[in-house]
């Protein structure tokens, strides 16, 4: 009979070679991604950097892992410490934070000193797989603040997953020291199987890793395309693109939980006359300075678009008619005694209100915008630095 060949059992030199050559892989692709995408974000330069580091520690690991390299077999060590070291760095710059120096230092430094502990006074595999192995929980101990840090314009999903990546690496090193005090032997059936499953963890690390910060980065790219798309580049509050899906969106909460809303039509008083006298330069300034003064007296629940040239609308949820009034005639004050400063001197302006108030138990945002369009008509028709709120019937009817 023919024999029947056996299958081919998966040695460690094998697992740890492919491992290291699949994170090159991913360290190049996410080091050309980095640099294509430079100055929308930073940090992807630093996690590529990571990712070759703690390939080239594998493979320094196959190289040396024999007893007659003696303390050379801790070489590995120290790529696998400056990989965690890039990542952090990488993490702080993408999230536009001061890089943390301190913490970054704290994990070099014991890394260094556990080389030249082991390489000049005593070691053993026990030792080796314990000071690896807090060295990496030490990683994760600075990595995880990191990650439940808010990052502004960014998506969850990416964090949510580096988050649990982290905590399992985590769990995983302090598996493998358990296991090494109650078996200390290199050589043990146990230290052999802990090893594999330990690089086949690592593996799933490394590549989930270099997953996670394309995520990162994807969702960045994404955060920041929707945003160009919806906001106003000139002043940063909402287009009307941007505003109409505002609208919609709160439309549908109103279905599902009812409250008095209002809706301002706001306009710069006499613009174009004001261009003409200052120019378009001043003109921008006073759009900025406008929209800043209007920001800052709205609640971070309010939402401010730029509908036109001069023209803004303000959303003011769980706002009534006398709310609204209160409001507008905040931001008329405002508006009245705000100076900017141009190279074509200083400028004063006023602007106009129209004020509508959404019928109770309505939804439709779209109508109470329009009215308020016409309540701002009617402000303008009247003079200017006006308030004008259209009579709830006058809705009603329209």
């Amino acid at each position: 009979m023919p024999e029947i060949a056996q299958p081919m059992a998966l040695d460690l030199p094998t697992l740890v070679i492919t491992e290291a050559l699949i994170l090159i892989q991913l360290a190049a692709l996410v080091y050309v991604a980095g640099v294509r995408m430079r100055d929308i974000f930073r940090g992807p330069t630093f996690w590529a950097l990571g990712l070759f580091c703690f390939a080239a520690s594998q493979l320094l690991f196959i190289w040396l892992d024999s007893p007659e390299h003696g303390p050379h077999q801790l070489l590995n060590h120290l790529p696998a410490a400056l990989g965690c070291c890039a990542v952090l760095i990488g993490f702080d710059d993408f999230a536009d934070r001061g890089r943390n120096w301190r913490g970054v230092g704290a994990l070099a430094g014991l890394a260094l000193c556990d080389f030249l502990l082991q390489s000049f006074w005593w070691s053993s595999y026990a030792l080796r797989v314990t000071t690896f192995g807090s060295v990496q929980i030490l990683f994760v101990l600075l990595l995880l603040p990191r990650l439940y840090q808010p990052v502004s314009g960014q998506r969850r999903l990416g964090f949510k997953l580096m988050r649990m990546l982290a905590w399992g690496w985590g769990a995983i090193n302090l598996a493998r020291i358990i296991c090494v005090l109650f078996s200390p032997e290199q050589y043990s059936a146990i230290n052999q199987v802990v090893q594999l499953s330990y690089f086949v963890m690592a593996l799933f690390f490394g590549v989930w890793l270099a997953l996670c910060c394309w995520l990162l980065m994807h969702e960045r790219l994404s955060a920041g395309l929707i945003h160009a798309t919806t906001r106003d580049a000139l002043t940063g509050s909402h287009n009307r693109r941007g505003f109409s899906a505002l609208l919609s969106q709160e439309s549908h909460r109103l279905v599902r939980q009812w409250s008095s809303t209002a809706v301002l039509r706001v306009a710069i008083d006499d613009y174009p006359s004001l261009l003409r006298r200052y120019g378009g330069q001043a003109g921008d300034r006073a759009l900025m300075a406008f929209a800043e003064a209007v920001q800052e007296e709205l609640r971070d629940v309010d939402g401010l678009a730029r509908l036109g040239a001069e023209q803004f609308a303000v959303l003011l949820l769980n706002a009534d008619e006398a709310g609204a009034k209160v409001v507008a005639e905040r931001l008329r004050r405002r508006i009245q005694d705000l100076v900017v400063y141009t190279p074509a001197g200083p400028i004063w302006f006023t602007a106009s209100f129209g004020i509508a108030v959404l019928p109770e138990l309505e939804n439709e945002l779209e109508l109470v915008l329009k009215q308020a369009e016409q309540a701002l008509q009617a402000a303008r028709a009247a003079g200017s630095n006006r308030i004008c709120l259209l009579p709830l019937p006058s809705l009603q009817a329209a």
